[in-house]
């Protein structure tokens, strides 16, 4: 029988040996230095790489150096800012459309074409009118609520952006306490009769009288102050608030006003004015409060308007000559309208010696034909030149051409 043999195992510490070899300090210092000299190419080959496979440029990372500033706008930041408020000219020259004329495109835009080749830089059109109406597409819930909402509405922010085609500035007119529409369905915001919840009325209900919203109201003074924001923030760039008074009807002395607390008539309206301006600044538009120019020249018998002379707000005064009728004992005016060159000035002289605001003047530009024929005369553009000749002469720059149809002698 042959002699077996034997095999020799060797111990398995030699694997252990080689593997904690391989994860020697060198080993690893080594495999660092390697991955970093690969990561450094990849940096520098993989741009022009991708660049010639997919014809992009891929993202790269920010570097903590700083870079110098580009002389282009980014658009990304471009789009997140907002809108730059647009800035009102120094000197207001508007004109003013009825609002089926702002409906209509061609006849707008004829009015736009003549308007700014005659210089002037600013539209003037109704918001809300005096009876209550809503003319623009607003999203006020009280103006829904009411149903105060024209049924044809206009496009604000189109009208804006059409205006701004003509470099014309866009100019709101908004009739506030004159309203005859929400009063019906506020009651707690209207004039109330004799202290009841029934509404007061500036006649008799059989003859068309209607209700007003009642300026003590904080609710009525709300509704405004929202809708005069609104149009600043589509992009309006002044407001002129109207119908800032008190009804001026007989039958006064029933008209009950609710919770004075003790304030008078031109306090109220004062106070009102006040945060009506407040608001529309904040949202980067002008403010001027409509007045008639009697009112400025502080001629007695006008308290439901308040005392316009010593608001802190521009002034939009109605200084046409046929705002006299045949003529005003009070201001001393035979023939107003026949003489429209010395009505103004006189009238306007006056009401600049009462009030430190600017004033902004309506300059007419029709023939009224409620004036007698005896103490009328048909308007031409001579009798605008004359108004402005007399503006010229105050240092009055801003001024507003009016004629209710929105049709001009330029």
């Amino acid at each position: 029988m042959s002699k077996g043999f034997k095999i020799k195992r060797h111990s398995s510490r030699i694997y252990r040996r080689d593997r904690s070899r391989s994860h020697s300090p060198l080993a690893i210092v080594g495999m660092v230095a390697l991955v970093v000299v690969l990561f450094v190419v990849g940096w520098f080959v993989y741009p022009p790489v991708y660049d010639l496979i997919t014809g992009q440029t891929p993202p790269r990372p920010s570097s903590s150096q700083p870079q110098e500033p580009s002389s282009q706008p980014e658009s990304v930041a471009s789009e997140s800012k907002p809108e730059t408020t647009p800035v009102l000219p120094s000197e207001l020259k508007a004109v003013y459309a009825p609002n089926a004329m702002i409906k209509d495109t061609a006849k707008l835009e004829t009015l736009l074409q003549q308007a700014s080749a005659a210089g002037y830089n600013a539209l003037l059109f109704d918001v809300k009118d005096n009876t209550g109406k809503v003319l623009y597409n607003t999203q006020n819930a009280t103006a829904k609520e009411c149903a105060a909402i024209a049924d044809s509405p206009v496009d604000l922010k189109a009208l804006i952006e059409t205006l701004a085609q003509y470099k014309m500035q866009p100019v709101a007119r908004l009739h506030t306490f004159k309203d005859h529409i929400v009063s019906q369905k506020k009651v707690a915001a209207a004039v109330h009769y004799q202290g009841q919840e029934m509404l007061w009325l500036d006649n008799f209900a059989d003859r068309g009288g209607k209700p007003w919203l009642n300026p003590y109201n904080t609710e009525a003074q709300g509704y405004h102050i929202a809708l005069a924001q609104e149009c600043a923030e589509a992009g309006v760039t002044m407001i002129i608030a109207d119908s800032v008074q008190f009804p001026n009807a007989s039958g006064m002395n029933l008209a009950t006003f609710g919770d004075t607390q003790g304030k008078s008539w031109d306090q109220v309206l004062n106070e009102f004015v006040v945060k009506m301006e407040e608001a529309v600044t904040a949202k980067g538009a002008k403010f001027a409060v409509a007045s008639p120019v009697s009112s400025v020249m502080g001629i007695s018998g006008l308290e439901h308007l308040g005392k316009p002379f010593a608001y802190n707000s521009a002034i939009a005064v109605n200084s046409m000559p046929a705002v006299w009728g045949a003529g005003s004992k009070l201001a001393g005016l035979v023939n107003p309208v026949q003489n429209p060159y010395d009505t103004v000035l006189a009238t306007l002289s006056t009401a600049q010696s009462k009030t430190e605001q600017s004033l902004m003047p309506f300059v007419q530009a029709y023939t009224d034909g409620t004036i007698p024929a005896a103490k009328n005369k048909q308007y031409t553009k001579e009798d605008v030149d004359a108004q402005l000749k007399a503006l010229k002469e105050l240092s009055i720059k801003s001024y507003i051409l009016y004629n209710p149809e929105g049709v001009y002698p330029f």
